[in-house]
């Protein structure tokens, strides 16, 4: 299996534009490639959004539409409580596209708080769906709420408890280890994955990363990345693969 890769980067031509032209300067690739396998791309401010004011300022955008779809849907979820997992993921969705439109500091925040109620209602749903909580912990890790993140890391500690047997799950776990900043554990659970399915692309791919940008250790990095492209994978995920192995390859030399 290699969906959780394959998801991250598949049919994302910009992204691959992006890192061909990221390969020509060295000095930020290896940063900017860890963030595009763990999800993190994006501002480390609140949204990236500024405050109001201010010469030449764009008005603020008319956000009447998506308020009067948050509505409808909540609504819809206290009329059709079958159908909660799809209009919490709308509502999750929607809130945080509103954050994003908000330049108030204050109404960012509460739209925020409210997409991560449904998002952790959803993984409540979904205890586990490691995509999704390694997407609510990068969406967290964006707006610097270290306590969710730990949070959702807990929550995959149980997980992988509950699936001793999925490479998967386990590889997500590790991913979550190193976006809460416990590395000696992500080493532990990533090579807990490889001794699960040591073909695994997820595991390898995610692995070597961790060591290329953390550990510094180019020479295993490289080794994880070759043993990956022995793998079926699409051709997107074979040539994003193949940066990440040229950097190491770079980096290595250096």
């Amino acid at each position: 299996m290699c969906g959780f890769f394959l998801e991250i980067i598949g049919g994302d031509y910009i992204m691959m534009g992006m890192l061909r032209e990221l390969k020509k300067k060295r000095k930020f690739m290896i940063v900017f490639i860890a963030l595009l396998a763990f999800g993190l791309v994006g501002s480390v401010t609140l949204i990236g959004l500024g405050p109001m004011g201010g010469p030449g300022q764009l008005p603020p955008p008319d956000t009447s539409e998506l308020e009067d779809m948050l509505e409808g849907f909540y609504a819809m979820l206290e009329a059709e409580p079958e159908n909660e997992e799809t209009l919490r993921t709308l509502l999750a969705r929607l809130h945080w596209d509103l954050a994003r439109q908000f330049q108030d500091a204050a109404r960012q925040q509460q739209a925020v708080d409210n997409a991560f109620v449904h998002y952790l209602r959803l993984i409540e749903l979904n205890p586990d769906n490691i995509e999704l909580m390694t997407e609510v912990a990068g969406l967290a890790n964006q707006v610097e709420d270290n306590d969710m993140v730990q949070a959702i890391f807990e929550k995959a500690r149980q997980s992988i408890e509950r699936n001793p047997e999925d490479a998967d799950i386990i590889s997500g776990a590790a991913v979550l280890a190193y976006m809460s900043g416990h590395y000696d554990e992500a080493v532990e659970i990533f090579e807990r994955a490889l001794q699960v399915d040591g073909n695994n692309v997820n595991v390898l791919v995610h692995y070597g990363i961790f060591l290329m940008n953390h550990m510094i250790d180019f020479a295993g990095a490289i080794e994880l990345f070759e043993r990956a492209l022995a793998q079926e994978m699409s051709e997107n995920a074979r040539e994003t693969l193949h940066v990440f192995l040229d950097h190491a390859n770079q980096m290595l030399t250096n």
